[in-house]
């Protein structure tokens, strides 16, 4: 398991944030695509 840096931590909180916002419809298991 990669060991995240804290920018990567806070760019995926931001990132996975702003999806949720945008597609509040889909299902959280949607991001594990990416």
């Amino acid at each position: 398991m990669k060991i995240f840096s804290h920018q990567e931590k806070l760019a995926a909180h931001i990132a996975t944030g702003a999806f949720a916002a945008f597609g509040k419809n889909m299902p959280l298991t949607h991001l594990n695509d990416f």
